[in-house]
């Protein structure tokens, strides 16, 4: 994301609160004119039950510990803002916070629609907050598309009602030539791979 985005404009988790009481930011935070983008990680989105049998309380159990406590970290930690309960560095003046984007390894269905409002439903507090689910798999494509108009990208979704609620595959090949979705990154660790094993000598 760095090497697309640029090295000022990723910026890392830190902590705060008292000593006997810490607490995290968000992992991730992407900053461009003057919007910030809030980004937290997850393993997975749902496990191997609930992926293999689709039961229901398997289902509200994974998002409890995956996405819907990714979600409520992003919320208490804006709460702690607006309460001035947390110290912003610097590169955080003059800033609004545009989206959240949760970020699984694995990929899952129905993350912006369903399982969305699943989330909504566990914890009433969530119930105006939005936020998008991504996989990485996805999020390397979508930064291929976007480049450095990533921030845009994710707030022109977020205002689509319909493409709000799709999973961002099929948001990409919607909306964005195959050709274009490059990652300059991905390609380039590619070639030097290739390239040690000699697969591109002549």
């Amino acid at each position: 994301m760095k090497k697309t985005l640029g090295e000022y404009n990723v910026q890392r988790e830190w902590r705060y609160g008292s000593k006997n009481h810490p607490k995290d930011t968000p992992d991730w935070f992407v900053i461009k004119d003057g919007v910030v983008v809030l980004i937290e990680v997850k393993q997975s989105g749902l496990f191997l039950n609930a992926k293999k049998w689709g039961d229901t309380e398997d289902i509200k159990n994974d998002l409890k510990k995956s996405i819907g406590a990714a979600v409520k970290q992003m919320w208490k930690f804006e709460q702690d803002i607006e309460n001035s309960l947390c110290t912003l560095p610097d590169w955080f003046n003059g800033v609004e916070i545009s989206d959240r984007l949760v970020v699984t390894y694995d990929r899952s269905y129905f993350l912006n629609s369903i399982l969305r409002d699943e989330v909504r439903q566990m914890y009433t507090l969530l119930e105006e907050y939005h936020w998008h689910t991504i996989s990485v798999e996805e999020l390397e494509y979508f930064l291929g598309a976007t480049g450095t108009n990533f921030t845009k990208a994710l707030s022109e979704k977020r205002l689509a009602v319909e493409e709000d609620e799709m999973d961002f595959r099929d948001y990409c090949s919607r909306n964005f030539s195959k050709d274009k979705c490059t990652n300059s990154y991905l390609d380039s660790v590619y070639d030097n791979f290739c390239n040690e094993l000699g697969l591109f000598s002549k």
